[in-house]
């Protein structure tokens, strides 16, 4: 607003005569004042000045004239759009007492002119309202009451657009903004009698608001205009015939039942014994009656129930949902349904550990009965059956004291979802059936989706996948193609999706919800158009995509028709040399398992692949603690995808792995190198069959060039010797080929680990490379890998440095077993002992012709010097007496070996025992002394030894005379026999610690000549004794073979004979295996 003297014009150049003189002696320039009053941007005080300056020109009489006549058309329609252009109720309140000055005072009124205006406002099209707009209706409200003339109606040219403008305000959440809009209805109506039918319309949502005071006010305008003066006769019959009384007497009603719901309370009690009477009688005709007084109860008193009244309704409850299975009114179905609701949602139930399972019953029975009720509405009914397993679902969810959740309520709804509702939803296809059901079920799925605990959801989400959700949702949307079922389809699908896939997997359909199409087949239609300017086909394209892609990884199709659709090699070669192109890292996000086999099945992209698997190795190595699976179906590239990979062979990942070791060698490679044999040694310790696959890839072949690299360093080593380990370890000797790669490691190997074998100075580096060895000794067995195997059998080196190993370790007699001297031989100890263990079934395999088993036996000092890794029998018995468990399990099982090799050759030959008495005399002693070891392995270790010895049949006069001059043997048999009769000895002694004196014994009874001595220890009443302790429990093979020695030496009577038939009997009906072993003894 611009002020200026009379001889002056403004300074936006308006014309003179467009001003108005103030009682001040200046002027106001209409034009600028209706331009700033209009602009929403103007300062509020700068509008409130140039209104107040304004104002104090209307007490002029001819200047308020002057304005009416002359000027009218710059204050209407600025000081209207001044009324919704500012929330601000001051200077709102400062427009109207303008627009009142100029409607009302002296003789010329605008009112019409307002009213006018400010109708057309209001019937715009592009009216939307706001709080803004309170003040507007106001105006024009007082403008309607206040108009004299000619009727208000003929001021208004958009009557229908107006009404309609003003029946959508009355949806408005504002309370005041309804209560305007309901005046100005009620102000036309009087002007218009056609219009009383709207003012009914009007005010039937304010009788039927929960808020009282709109009710009254209401009601107070409905006083008012049913009043003689304000009303005629026919406005009061269409009242009438528009039930407006019977608003108004449920106001009534309603302000009466808050009396009785009062006493409900009181009785409450009472009511509970009732329920509780009639619900033992089916179809009661009370039931219903107290069911509903009890929901009533409980849901206006929500607080009203003790935990004991809680437990007992939902008991009753139960029972009658059960009951309903059978037959029951539906009536009182929905009644139960409704208070098991309430209940549910009163904070009395809260934390009721008993209420669960009774939940879980109610609940299954609910939607069963509801499924299948023989009587009612079914829709009505369902729909109760699923309001109760929805708010069940979130009772489930609500936290205890201690914060945690009933998961096994959470997991029983997600059952009965799956397996009633779901199997009725494809049951029902093809049969008449409810939209609303159809929604309220998959509405149901939803919330769970949604609600659900993150482990619980994921298995639910992938089991509705395997059950063919996506085909039956879209099956369902060809049936109801409302936007309503495309909305609540599309929202599942994509909650499922990011459930089972990963989080926000889904949010393409989310983000395409409201232009997707019904018709499945549609969504192929939108992948072939093009279009660089329609946002909206870009997001139904993704969307289209990503149901594509889930439906073919569930082996569904989305609908039937899709079925027809056709393999395309052009698509897939585009997104190869997409994926390619772009180097696209396939571990940086969530693919699904099945996707990432299809892409390494792929030979075309093998160099992308390498990169991939590189970058993988690379990432394990650095961030091995973040490589985890994701909760859903959905999973990023980890060492147990690519684990599987490996071990499926279906695909390129093992022989990506092995060409990396040979791509890799050169200078600069070493740390990349390293990454990918880690990888792979990690890959072996999840999965061992890994290696299979390695090996049918030359594996070999790649690890022969690492160790003879110039650029091998000892970190490359050690990772390259570690694998190696590993894939002898767990691969099977059928895959092991290319003999010349693996002697070629061999010998390598050998050249590594030769000039430090005298030291003994060793590392885990050495360590792990007679491992190797001894590995590769392992796989000779089954005529694999002979010649590497020879290699180290024939090695001098290795030869000389176990005899000096073990020499020293001799040589330190009783003090071998002190762990706290010479810490590197007790290491190298061990291994040299594995060593020679593996190189004894190695050389039986390989070069059994070229030896003399019983060289073994002959001193260090008389044998002729060898090239092979030997340790004599008797260096062997030093190990045994005086090393630790250790050491006395390893040379036991050595010493096992030997003797078997030994025998073997015996046997084979003919030959007699190349040794002296004395030495055969202290080798037993040995044996003898470790029968009752405590160490189970060394005791049965020289068990075995003992028998080998006794049961060889060319034994020589020499080796007679030991056995029958050697006491220790009488000893043992006494102690054998002692605690097998002894029964509180006897149950703990047949835990297979009787097996090695059990097996001397045997042999001892199998000689040509059974020490005499024999028979006096195993007598009649020992026999009786041993043969009580036993019972088809504590049966074994060892067992079996003495009573079977006992008896050929008829050391048994019929008696014995007979308890032991028994026994066998019932150890027969336990296992049949044991059937040959018995009918082998002679005694079935």
């Amino acid at each position: 607003m611009e002020q200026f003297s009379p001889a002056s014009s403004c300074s936006k150049g308006h014309r003179r005569s467009l001003a108005v003189e103030t009682a001040a002696g200046g002027s106001i320039c209409l034009s600028c004042f209706a331009a700033l009053v209009s602009d929403s941007r103007s300062p509020t005080h700068h509008v409130s000045y140039a209104l107040s300056q304004l104002n104090l020109t209307f007490d002029d009489p001819d200047l308020l004239l002057e304005l009416r006549e002359r000027h009218a058309y710059l204050l209407v329609a600025p000081l209207v759009a001044a009324l919704s252009a500012f929330d601000d109720e001051p200077l709102a309140r400062q427009v109207m007492d303008v627009i009142s000055d100029l409607c009302f005072r002296g003789e010329i009124s605008l009112s019409g002119d307002f009213i006018a205006r400010i109708a057309d406002r209001l019937a715009s099209g592009a009216l939307a309202w706001s709080r803004r707009h309170i003040y507007l209706l106001h105006c024009f409200g007082v403008l309607l009451n206040s108009h004299q003339g000619s009727s208000p109606a003929a001021h208004i040219r958009e009557q229908d657009a107006l009404f309609s403008n003003l029946l959508f305000g009355l949806q408005l959440p504002s309370e005041e903004l309804r209560g305007e809009v309901l005046f100005v209805i009620y102000k036309l109506c009087q002007l218009n009698c056609p219009l009383i039918t709207l003012f009914s319309d009007a005010i039937k949502g304010s009788l039927l608001s929960s808020d009282e005071g709109i009710q009254i006010s209401t009601l107070d305008l409905i006083f008012h205009m049913i009043s003689p003066e304000n009303c005629s006769i026919n406005q009061l019959r269409v009242l009438v015939e528009e039930n407006i009384p019977d608003y108004i007497f449920e106001i009534l009603r309603l302000s009466a039942e808050e009396v009785f719901k009062q006493k409900l309370v009181v009785g409450f009690s009472t009511l509970l014994s009732v329920l509780h009477y009639t619900s033992q009688i089916p179809l009661h005709p009370v039931q219903p009656h107290a069911l509903t007084l009890v929901c009533n109860c409980i849901s206006y008193s929500p607080g009203i129930m003790s935990i004991s009244q809680v437990t007992e309704v939902a008991l009753i409850l139960t029972c009658i949902l059960r009951r309903c299975m059978n037959g029951e009114l539906p009536e009182t179905f929905i009644l139960a349904c409704s208070t098991f609701v309430e209940i549910l949602k009163s904070p009395s139930a809260y934390g009721i550990k008993k209420i669960g399972d009774m939940i879980k019953e109610a609940s299954r029975c609910a939607v069963l009965s509801s499924l299948s009720f023989p009587q009612g509405n079914p829709a009505a009914l369902m729909m109760h059956s699923l309001a109760l397993l929805k708010e069940a679902h979130a009772y489930s969810r609500r936290e205890d004291g201690s914060g945690n959740s009933d998961e096994e309520l959470e997991e029983n709804i997600m059952v009965t979802c799956q397996n009633y509702l779901l199997p009725w939803l494809e049951k029902i296809i093809n049969e008449e059936v409810e939209e609303d059901v159809i929604q309220e079920i998959v509405q149901t799925f939803h919330l769970v989706l949604l609600s659900g605990s993150e482990a619980q959801t994921q298995t639910f989400a992938n089991n509705l996948i395997s059950s063919n959700l996506l085909t039956l949702c879209f099956a369902y949307l060809g049936l109801f193609p409302t936007d309503q079922m495309r909305s609540s389809v599309y929202l599942i699908l994509g909650s499922l999706i990011d459930r089972a896939f990963g989080p926000s997997f889904g949010q393409p359909l989310r983000d395409a919800l409201f232009y997707l199409p019904v018709d499945p087949l549609d969504l192929i239609f939108l992948l072939g158009q093009k279009s660089s300017i329609d946002p909206q086909l870009a997001l139904c394209q993704r969307a289209s995509l990503l149901l594509l892609y889930v439906s073919s990884l569930s082996g569904e199709r989305g609908s039937q028709r899709d079925e027809k659709m056709s393999y395309s090699p052009e698509a897939e070669k585009t997104l190869l040399n997409l994926l390619a192109r772009d180097d696209l890292e396939l571990f940086s996000f969530g693919i699904h398992p099945m996707a990432l086999k299809w892409l390494f099945q792929q030979e075309r992209i093998m160099t992308y692949l390498s990169n991939q698997i590189l970058k993988f190795c690379r990432l394990s190595r650095a961030n091995e603690s973040q490589l985890i699976v994701y909760s859903y179906g959905s999973q990023t590239m980890n060492m147990q995808l690519i684990s599987e990979l490996v071990v499926s062979g279906d695909n390129y990942v093992a022989q990506l792995l092995v060409s990396l070791l040979r791509e890799l060698q050169g200078e600069g490679g070493e740390d990349d190198m390293i990454c990918v044999l880690n990888t792979m040694t990690e890959i072996l310790k999840k999965f061992s069959d890994a290696s299979i696959q390695l090996c049918m890839h030359s594996f070999s072949g790649a690890i022969r060039s690492i160790y003879y690299s110039p650029n091998c360093s000892p970190q490359l080593f050690s990772s390259c010797s570690l694998l190696v380990f590993h894939v002898l370890y767990t691969t099977s000797h059928n895959v092991l080929s290319q003999e010349g790669e693996w002697l070629a490691v061999t010998v390598k190997l050998l050249e590594y680990v030769n000039p430090k074998l005298a030291s003994q100075l060793w590392g885990q580096d050495e360590l792990l490379v007679i491992s190797i060895f001894c590995l590769i000794l392992h796989h000779s067995r089954n005529q694999v890998l002979e010649e590497a195997s020879k290699a180290i059998l024939l090695n001098s080196a290795l030869a000389s440095a176990v005899e000096n190993i073990v020499q020293t370790s001799i040589a330190k007699g009783p003090a071998l077993v002190d762990h706290d001297e010479e810490m590197e031989t007790r290491e190298c100890l061990p291994f040299y002992l594995l060593l020679y263990f593996f190189s004894l079934n190695s050389s039986y395999a390989t070069i059994q012709d070229c030896l003399d088993w019983q060289d073994f036996l002959q001193s260090s000092n008389t044998a002729p010097p060898t090239l092979l890794i030997s340790i004599k029998c008797h260096d062997l018995c030093r190990l045994m007496h005086f090393g630790s468990s250790l050491i006395k399990s390893l040379s036991s099982q050595c010493l096992v070996e030997m003797l078997s090799r030994i025998s073997d050759q015996r046997e084979r030959n003919q030959e007699e025992l190349r040794c002296s008495a004395r030495y055969l005399q202290s080798m037993i002693a040995v044996m003898e002394s470790l029968v009752f070891y405590e160490e189970k392995a060394v005791a049965t270790n020289c068990g075995i030894c003992l028998s080998k010895i006794l049961s060889c049949k060319s034994l020589g006069l020499g080796e007679k005379m030991v056995i029958r001059n050697c006491k220790w043997f009488r000893m043992i048999m006494e102690e054998f026999t002692m605690t097998l009769t002894a029964p509180s000895m006897a149950s703990k002694y047949f835990k297979n610690l009787h097996k090695p004196a059990s097996r001397i014994a045997t042999a001892l009874l199998r000689l040509e000549q059974t020490p005499q001595w024999m028979r006096s220890v195993f007598d009649i009443s020992c026999i009786s004794g041993v043969v009580s302790n036993l019972c088809a429990q504590n049966l074994s093979a060892e067992m079996v073979d003495l009573f079977r020695a006992l008896l050929s030496r008829k050391y048994l009577n019929e008696e014995h004979v007979g308890c032991l038939n028994q026994i066998f009997q019932v150890k027969l009906s336990l296992s049949c295996s044991f059937y040959i072993l018995f009918s082998l003894f002679g005694l079935l």
